[in-house]
């Protein structure tokens, strides 16, 4: 009877366990591109503009017609987008092309496998001062855009609504569509990394080693008792 208590309450805990971990393998980072430019790290360009998201890690870089350029954050409402040459203070030279336009290639590169849930654009700094109609291309696939209207932190922006699966150490890229497109920034987005971090995947583990060892000396206690 004691033996049974006991792996019960293992079972109860072991499950618990299991939840839990579930909940921190699906935490989402939301990261809001605008805020990012208008506060820290201010507006300025990156070689590799490099973040941390909860659980994976995030490179992103630029190229304007196949040579280096700089992911750039733009103050303002406008976010990140590419800029092909930077003055000294790390602005953008022209200060107007800073945007992902005619040649730009904003590349998003990720050490984990991850779901970007949502992305937001926006094209506030430039054309018509909307997205209204366009497409965006990304990962080599033109998607239309839909008004973000009601979503808070993006609430004029626009989205392909959709969901992004992306491996580990793959890359996703944005360039403007092949028809109906116009330059962009990108407003933000949320991604969701789907892997336990090491720690998890180790109580687990020695979770299922406890659970095994309790069974079997539970039957060899009722064995003997037989």
């Amino acid at each position: 009877m004691k033996n049974q208590t006991i792996l019960r309450t293992f079972r109860s805990s072991f499950a618990a366990l299991m939840l839990s971990a579930g909940v921190a393998a699906n935490a989402s980072t939301t990261w809001d591109f605008v805020d990012m430019a208008n506060t820290i790290p201010g507006e300025k360009g990156f070689s590799t503009l490099s973040l941390t998201g909860d659980g994976f890690a995030l490179n992103i870089t630029g190229t304007t017609f196949g040579s280096a350029a700089f992911a750039y954050l733009d103050a303002g409402h406008g976010g990140l987008g590419v800029c092909g040459v930077l003055t000294t203070g790390s602005q953008c030279n022209p200060s107007d092309d800073d945007n992902v336009t005619t040649g730009d290639v904003l590349t998003m590169t990720f050490d984990q496998a991850v779901t970007i849930d949502k992305i937001w654009f926006n094209n506030n700094h430039d054309g018509d001062g909307t997205l209204s109609g366009n497409k965006v291309k990304i990962g080599g696939t033109d998607y239309s855009l839909v008004s973000a209207t009601g979503v808070p932190s993006f609430n004029d922006d626009w989205t392909p609504n959709v969901s992004f699966s992306v491996a580990a150490g793959r890359s996703l890229s944005f360039t403007l569509a092949s028809d109906h497109a116009d330059q962009f920034y990108v407003s933000g987005m949320t991604v969701t990394a789907a892997i336990p971090e090491p720690e998890t995947y180790a109580m687990l583990l020695a979770g299922l080693g406890l659970l095994g060892f309790v069974a079997r000396r539970r039957k060899l206690k009722e064995a003997a008792a037989a």
